[in-house]
């Protein structure tokens, strides 16, 4: 049985690895093919910190692995499979984001002016979506910036998404998400909006805002999230 190849299960060092970013691509990649078959020690595991995912992959991906809601004159779903159900749903996203917070990541310095730089792309280590962000308003009537300007720390932009893919999609601004849910949008070109109005986001902190896509159905991988950093000019 030499040729066998050894199971490594989620354990905590791993899980904070994988929260952390810390978790290389490979062995996401490991874990990932482990994941597709049921695994009770790590679906045990893993039931108790499906939270703990919030910060790292879109919220978008928990909500449809949720089970259907009863329809009229159907007993609810017993809360044990349930739980069980969305924690093998939540180990193949374990292991997505664990991809994804492996993989190297686009920084976006804000400065105090406006300067080159306004599309920015996520790395493609090996991703099932590609994704790209651009400025299109700055300061709500300001027109966007020329290409390749940095953008203005407390500014309000207005940003363009492009998808190759079906995707699910959430602004996070460190580990807070900052759309009321997450988009799941079809390949092309969408204005990001709250409502029936594009969303303005004010850039009025140092810090990291990330744009995280995943595919609206799982698969072997995930985008590198595009990451806009937003500096302390003052320093």
């Amino acid at each position: 049985m030499s040729g066998a190849k050894s199971v490594r299960h989620l354990d905590e060092a791993r899980y904070q690895a994988l929260l952390e970013g810390r978790l290389p691509p490979g062995e996401a990649r490991a874990l990932a093919e482990h994941f597709e078959g049921p695994c009770e020690r790590c679906e045990t595991f893993l039931a108790a910190r499906l939270d703990g995912l919030d910060g790292l992959a879109d919220g978008a991906l928990l909500a449809v692995a949720e089970p259907a809601a009863a329809g009229p004159g159907e007993a609810p779903p017993a809360p044990a499979p349930v739980s069980r159900r969305r924690a093998r749903r939540g180990l193949r996203l374990a292991a997505a984001a664990g991809v994804l917070a492996a993989a190297a990541v686009l920084l976006v310095s804000i400065v105090p002016e406006i300067g080159p730089e306004v599309r920015h792309k996520g790395e493609r280590p090996d991703p099932a979506v590609a994704v790209e962000l651009e400025v299109l308003r700055v300061d709500g009537g300001q027109p966007a910036p020329v290409a390749g300007a940095p953008l203005p720390q407390g500014a309000t932009v207005v940003f363009r998404l492009r998808l190759d893919a079906p995707a699910c999609v959430q602004l996070w601004e460190s580990g807070r998400p900052l759309l009321d849910t997450p988009r799941c949008l079809s390949p092309g070109a969408h204005i990001l909006s709250e409502g029936d109005h594009p969303l303005g986001l004010t850039l009025d902190a140092p810090g990291r805002v990330e744009l995280r896509a995943a595919p609206a159905q799982l698969g072997p991988g995930v985008a590198a999230p595009v990451v806009l950093e937003v500096v302390d000019s003052t320093r």
